[in-house]
């Protein structure tokens, strides 16, 4: 699974990159529409990016779980975000009932879709973002409160680092951390 997901990785990079020039961590970045722009122009707080970071979480038919995201996501010690919760054509009648609920909550947006599969979930969330950075959650986990002040930390200090990740703390059915690897591209 591992090599069929690099040859993957390999083949949409050469894709991406195809006709554009690569991109500089140290001084360039994506907007959500695709376009390469200078890291400054998109300084927080300004026009292209009023709010610190956004986190997106993707929902279908995680109910029982999403509510409890979201307040995870609104317990971070970093005040200037936003949660964007993507309802991706939840068919169960709980999950919508608390996605309407949470639609009332502040500093939160539902936005809805036809049910288009998880990428597509988040990458609506994305695409709707207004913060500086973006953290994506999936509806069955939940952040520590200081995730988003540490994760923007070790970015802000060297500009050259693109994204933050961390080692995942597991719970109810299991127990433990789960160390995850270095991050590699190809």
């Amino acid at each position: 699974r591992v090599a069929r997901w690099k040859h993957r990785m390999a083949r949409f990079n050469v894709r991406v990159l195809a006709g554009q020039p690569p991109i500089d961590a140290k001084r360039n970045r994506l907007t959500a529409e695709g376009h390469v722009v200078e890291k400054m122009s998109m300084t927080f707080p300004s026009a292209t990016a009023p709010l610190l970071a956004s986190i997106v979480i993707p929902c279908f038919n995680y109910g029982r779980f999403v509510r409890e995201a979201v307040e995870s996501a609104l317990r971070q010690t970093v005040r200037s975000l936003e949660v964007i919760v993507v309802d991706d054509g939840s068919i169960d009648p709980a999950t919508r009932d608390v996605i309407d609920q949470l639609e009332q909550w502040p500093r939160v947006r539902v936005l809805r879709q036809d049910n288009s599969c998880l990428p597509s979930a988040r990458n609506t969330g994305i695409a709707h973002a207004h913060g500086e950075y973006i953290c994506c959650l999936d509806a069955d986990d939940t952040l520590e409160p200081t995730y988003i002040e540490l994760a923007v930390a070790v970015m802000e200090t060297d500009r050259g680092v693109g994204f933050a990740y961390s080692w995942v703390r597991l719970f109810e059915d299991e127990s433990g951390v789960w160390q995850t690897r270095v991050f590699d591209f190809v």
